[in-house]
């Protein structure tokens, strides 16, 4: 038999063959939920859906989440599976959750990358068998982007922009949520040990955000916590912290206070009375402590000096502390080891019974049995005219060591 084609019947023929298949991928929705031991599932609508062939030749896949099923049979809306096709999990799914319909060959076997033509597909978007995630041809030049991950419910995903991880798409269908979820609580992993990310921030604002920075080499990682209320990079904590079952093998460094204020006693002001050394106080909380203090002052041999502790919340178990007053020529040793509140740490005579001291080290132990604040103290030993100083600079340090 001889067949023959006329101009029009082969214009025709190459006009299917070569025009551009811009057909959408068919999906549905799960109408009831699947565990993963059965064999049917309930669609909303079975477009696109072809039950296996002859010689069980695979006709069309459902996709949901992660797991690809090859349809067997169709009874209305009611779809007989063979479940975890092509390598996938079998997995339990939700109702409502996305369905993506489409003959085998028309899923790709990996994520998609680079340049594409769209016209060379056989429906957009396309999805991914091995990941579940939705990628589109477009742009200009064409190019794949994903629009989807997985096939959560409501799974339609339009936007515009670049799509690459550190430029966010403008998401509009659905709109973008805030935070990012585990599919499961404690899975998955964000990032992998062959492709961790590079940092992360977070927070609730640009002004106090804490930034994690991991080591480029293979030695020690380091983690960097943003201060909040500095340039310099710290762990910082806003409130008090309970370590449970931990174990602290080095020493726990407190902050050095400094004196912001000069601190001035005189007869008729503060005096005799103890008052605060403006900005020479610290947090502790219970432990065992070194303390170091350096004070440079002026004083006179009619005014003489105290030194002392101001306890608030603190109680203080025991204390062992030496203090050293310099004179131009030698020092007054002063030893205590009384814990209650303003104890003298320093007792320079005044009234003219000894000669003036410019400067006092004053350093030991303490155990603390509660936590609360330990405020640094000054005034003079007798009430005097001459004035009794406390310099800029002053400073007070404790360190736990148990």
């Amino acid at each position: 038999m001889k067949t023959s084609f006329n101009a029009l019947g082969i214009a025709a023929l190459l006009f299917l063959l070569i025009s551009p298949a811009l057909a959408t991928t068919t999906s549905t929705t799960l109408s009831a939920a699947v565990d993963t031991k059965q064999e049917y599932v309930t669609v909303a609508a079975n477009t696109g859906m072809v039950a296996t062939g002859r010689n069980n030749a695979i006709n069309t896949v459902l996709y949901v989440n992660k797991e690809a099923m090859t349809v067997v049979s169709i009874s209305g809306l009611v779809v007989q599976v063979k479940r975890g096709q092509f390598g996938t999990p079998i997995m339990s799914h939700y109702s409502a959750d996305t369905v993506w319909v489409a003959p085998p060959g028309h899923f790709k076997n990996a994520d998609p990358y680079g340049p594409c033509v769209s016209t060379a597909e056989p429906t957009l978007p396309a999805v991914s068998i091995p990941t579940g995630n939705v990628f589109d041809c477009t742009g200009s030049p064409e190019r794949w982007a994903l629009i989807g991950w997985g096939s959560s419910a409501g799974a339609t995903v339009t936007g515009t922009g670049a799509y690459a991880l550190g430029t966010a798409p403008t998401l509009t269908s659905p709109a973008v949520t805030t935070d990012i979820r585990a599919t499961t609580a404690g899975s998955p992993t964000v990032g992998t040990a062959a492709k961790p990310f590079a940092g992360g921030y977070f927070g609730t604002a640009a002004t106090n955000n804490f930034h994690l920075i991991f080591g480029a080499t293979a030695a020690a990682r380091s983690v960097t916590y943003d201060d909040p209320l500095g340039n310099d990079k710290v762990a910082y904590l806003a409130a008090a912290q309970t370590l449970t079952n931990k174990t602290i093998t080095g020493n726990i460094n407190g902050d050095t206070v400094k004196a912001t204020t000069e601190f001035v006693a005189v007869t008729g002001t503060t005096g005799t009375t103890l008052t605060n050394v403006v900005g020479m106080v610290t947090t502790v909380v219970p432990g065992t402590y070194r303390f170091y203090i350096n004070v440079p002052g002026v004083t006179t041999a009619n005014a003489g000096v105290k030194y002392a502790f101001k306890y608030t919340g603190t109680v203080m178990t025991s204390i062992e502390a030496t203090s050293r007053a310099f004179t131009a020529s030698a020092a007054a040793i002063t030893h205590t080891t009384t814990n209650t509140d303003q104890a003298l740490l320093t007792d320079s005579a005044g009234g003219g019974g000894g000669p003036a001291v410019i400067s006092t080290v004053i350093e030991g132990t303490c155990v603390v049995g509660t936590g609360g604040t330990i405020q640094f103290q000054a005034a003079q030993k007798t009430a005097h005219a001459d004035e009794t100083k406390v310099l800029v600079g002053a400073s007070m340090t404790f360190t736990r060591i148990l």
